[in-house]
């Protein structure tokens, strides 16, 4: 039936009348809710406390500069933080939900939220429903309301049912089958899911894996931390400092040490990760997949699409008793027979023309452009010679789509399948010659087709079964049919495809193919791609029922290519993989994907792929190539490796600072740093080189090795400690050393002003060494990363107007430093530049020795 639906300008006045088709949206956060945020933190407490007991003492100045390092604190963390959160919120936007329309007679796309009260949706299996609507035509519909309801059955829904419930659709819920033609009845708040969309916005913000692991470890050190600021304080009593001056200390220094700018650095990472996602054409819908895509070692891949390029062409048909060549040059239409398969597969499926491109599945468009390349377009088929009466889609537990038509001509029902070419096969009893005689399918022949079939497979063809069957009636029941023949398709593979899948597995991550076709055609594929090796599984949807979970399970490692699977075979594959300790990502776009996409760990979904697909994955890739996938785990892996140098970098001046107070109160001397002096270093002067190693960027061969993996779930390895252990402990008692000669020999002033020197400098250089933690110095591409340089610059910047300047040295209490003794910062600057390097040097041959052992 023909439907006019509304005119342009009925739906705009409409639009204009009714508003948008939203949902009512919690309301987001302000720049001052942001801002004010940053102070709700522990640490934040007690360096307010501390200006407390500052002000208390009569140490305004003091009180002054802890205020001055919360506030550049808590801008710079505003700052990262509401960039993150606009990021997130702008990402949304840029994949917007579509929906089928008629308007003025034609199917056209256009955004959910420009529908109105009276337009026509048409929906098919795979949507999400806009807005409340009515039947007016239904084909076999089931739908999923359990957003709604919270039941899990799916729901049929017909035109002529007798429950009122029955013919309507609801906004939010899914057609999980068949297609229909629904008006709208109500939009927006109004619809039965904007009544309860309140509901589901009382989502309170849940901490990232990797934030909960960052905030565990600041609790350790934390506790860590408090021991020795007691003691510091203790030590400092018994030498007779004030119990107030001593308290500042103590605070100064907990403060100091615990890594509270990780906060702040996580989220600019995570931001700056989804950036470079979507540079990538990877929309994270989820802050969590940035980081936890670090982790997959397994992809489960979608063929079709992914692997290849979604862009299958039918080159051969093969019938009982001739093989044609579908030519695109000169194309000619042998005989009866080759004109009735074009005809067929021309009427035998969804594709069509909206808003002038072709939408419709890749084997849809195959079949479309099949018949467009000999002149036979549907439409006008349906205009003269056939006239449509009913259909059966696909539905992947069948593997085959049924269209019945009523030819015109021979007046008689013909219903077409087109699927499964050995459903094909053995629904038939009969076949017909090139001049339509109809003759019995007998065992010889049967066999020479399966036989065909299993050849053409092996040479990387996907094959259509094509078959007709003669009904008196509107019969959707497919038996003792007639077979026509194959539809032989090829799919070309994505250039490169091959390369990124070496990068995958030289990064010790395990690709599993997973399609509908052939195993045969899957292994062929496979072959082009050295997917293989020895010991490798290809197994079918039969042969995974067939199996229990534990015998799956103690294949599941060696398990390769998946072929002929069902969606809920798809499902258990990802849960066993998980079981066995792996962490899977798993692509998919039709609306049978979503649940293992859902059960994944990183679930990926086509830009292409059905609505409910899409809401279910964490990241959705906005270009369908395989090397999306690969680009994305590697900058997952580069956020966590980054995440390790800002902690090392910030953890050695902490680390640093409790060396050197704990070791002078120990012997009897001042303090080689004040309160002031402490939070200035751990505040402001770290402050822009830890956020510049945010952009810090990571060579291939670290993120997609093998031995990533085994580092990944250790936050704080051994290397890390050894790197702040010994290179610190060198330092410090060689610092220490000078602290107590210039002591001695020139007094506290300078001694102090000194000290403070040495910390900065030797904290700026040792940035640089922090850039990459698996190689050394000389190996490094010093100048990639030019915002590590310019926050160093303005961190020296900084500490020239601190030395140089009567306000700074009046502020800080330093006094002048002579020439020679800058010199001799510059040189210890230099000493731990070195031990870093050399340190880091044996315990990267110590693990290169310990790898060829291995080997």
């Amino acid at each position: 039936m023909k439907h006019k639906g509304l005119s342009t300008s009925e739906a705009q006045r409409r639009l204009w009348r009714d508003g948008r088709n939203l949902l009512p949206r919690e309301k987001t956060k302000s720049r001052w809710q942001v801002f004010f945020s940053q102070f709700n933190n522990v640490l934040i407490y007690i360096l307010l406390a501390a200006v407390v007991i500052s002000v208390g003492l009569g140490e305004i100045k003091d009180s002054l500069i802890i205020i001055a390092a919360i506030l550049i604190n808590t801008v710079v963390g505003y700052i990262q933080e509401y960039k993150a959160y606009n990021i997130l919120a702008k990402l949304t936007a840029l994949v917007p939900w579509e929906t089928l329309v008629i308007r003025d007679g034609v199917e056209k796309l256009i955004p959910a939220a420009d529908v109105v009260v009276g337009d026509l949706l048409v929906v098919q299996a795979g949507d999400k429903i806009p807005a409340d609507a009515k039947l007016i035509e239904s084909i076999d519909v089931l739908t999923d309301e359990a957003i709604l309801t919270g039941e899990s059955e799916s729901i049929p829904k017909d035109v002529n049912g007798r429950d009122k419930r029955e013919h309507l659709l609801f906004m939010g819920t899914t057609m999980v089958r068949g297609q229909a033609v629904a008006e709208v009845l109500r939009v927006g708040a109004n619809t039965k899911f904007g009544q309860i969309a309140h509901l589901l916005q009382k989502q309170s913000d849940v901490l990232t894996p990797l934030q909960l692991e960052l905030k565990s470890l600041s609790h350790y050190i934390a506790l860590a931390v408090i021991f020795f600021a007691m003691l510091i304080w203790v030590a400092g009593i018994t030498h007779g400092y004030s119990i107030g001056e001593m308290l500042i200390i103590s605070v100064a220094v907990a403060i100091s040490a615990v890594p509270e700018g990780l906060v702040v650095a996580m989220t600019a990472l995570l931001a700056l990760g989804m950036q470079k996602l979507l540079k990538k054409q990877a929309l994270v819908q989820r802050l969590v997949s940035v980081e936890t895509l670090g982790s997959v070692d397994v992809i489960c891949t979608d063929k079709t699409g992914t692997l290849t390029e979604g862009n299958a062409s039918v080159l051969k048909i093969v019938t009982a008793d001739n093989d044609y060549e579908v030519q695109n040059n000169v194309p000619i239409l042998q005989d009866d027979l080759m004109k009735f398969i074009v005809e067929a597969a021309s009427l035998s499926n969804t594709a069509k023309f909206v808003n002038g491109r072709l939408i419709g599945g890749s084997i849809n468009q195959a079949l479309f452009k099949l018949g467009v390349n000999y002149n036979i377009f549907r439409p006008n088929l349906e205009d003269g010679k056939y006239a449509f009466l009913d259909s059966l889609p696909f539905h992947s537990r069948d593997k085959f789509a049924l269209y019945l038509y009523k030819n015109n001509e021979r007046q008689e029902n013909q219903l077409f399948y087109m699927g499964s070419p050995e459903q094909a096969l053995n629904l038939s009893t009969h076949y017909l010659d090139k001049n339509l005689d109809e003759h019995r399918l007998s065992a010889e022949k049967r066999q020479k087709l399966k036989d065909q079939h299993l050849s053409w497979a092996k040479k990387g063809y996907y094959l259509l079964g094509v078959a007709l069957r003669r009904v008196t009636e509107k019969s959707l029941v497919f038996n003792n049919g007639i077979f026509l023949g194959y539809l032989l398709l090829k799919d070309p593979l994505r250039p490169g495809v091959a390369k990124f899948i070496k990068i995958a597995k030289d990064g010790g991550i395990k690709v599993v193919m997973i399609t509908g076709d052939h195993p045969e055609t899957a292994k062929a594929v496979a072959d082009q791609l050295n997917l293989l090796k020895a010991g490798d599984l290809i197994l079918t949807g039969t042969d995974i029922q067939a199996m229990n979970d534990r015998e799956l399970l103690s294949k599941i490692n060696k398990v390769t290519i998946l072929a002929r699977v069902h969606p809920e075979d798809k499902w258990r594959i990802v849960r066993l993989f998980q079981e066995s300790g792996h962490k899977v990502a798993m692509t998919g776009d039709g609306i049978n994907d979503a649940p293992a996409v859902k059960a994944a760990d990183i679930g990926l979904a086509v830009h292409s792929g059905t609505e409910v697909t899409k809401e279910a994955a964490d990241l959705i890739m906005l270009d369908n190539d395989f090397h999306v996938i690969v680009d994305a785990i590697e900058e997952g892996r580069s956020i966590f490796l980054n995440l390790k140098k800002i902690l090392v970098y910030l953890l050695s001046d902490s680390f640093a600072e409790i060396v050197l107070i704990s070791g002078a109160l120990l012997i009897g001397l001042p303090l080689p740093l004040t309160a002031i002096q402490i939070l200035w270093i751990n505040l402001i002067v770290d402050g822009f080189p830890g956020i510049a190693l945010i952009m810090e960027k990571n060579p291939q061969e670290q993120t997609m090795d093998k031995q990533y993996l085994k580092s990944r779930n250790k936050l704080l390895d051994g290397e890390m400690k050894i790197l702040i252990l010994v290179v610190g402990l060198i330092f410090d008692f060689v610092l220490l050393w000078f602290f107590y000669y210039f002591y001695q020999s020139y007094g506290l002033g300078l001694a102090n002003t000194f000290v403070f020197a040495a910390i900065i400098v030797s904290s700026l250089f040792y940035s640089f060494s922090c850039k990459n933690l698996k190689k050394n110095i000389w190996r490094m591409d010093m100048f990639d990363n030019k915002s590590l340089w310019a926050a160093v610059l303005i961190s020296f910047w900084i500490a020239a107007f601190v030395f140089f300047t009567t306000t700074g040295q009046k502020i800080f209490e330093l006094v002048e430093l002579p020439l020679w003794m800058l010199c001799v910062v510059l040189g210890l600057a230099v000493l731990k530049l070195i031990s870093t390097e050399l340190v880091k040097y044996f315990v990267i041959v110590r693990e290169n020795h310990r790898l060829e052992k291995k080997s």
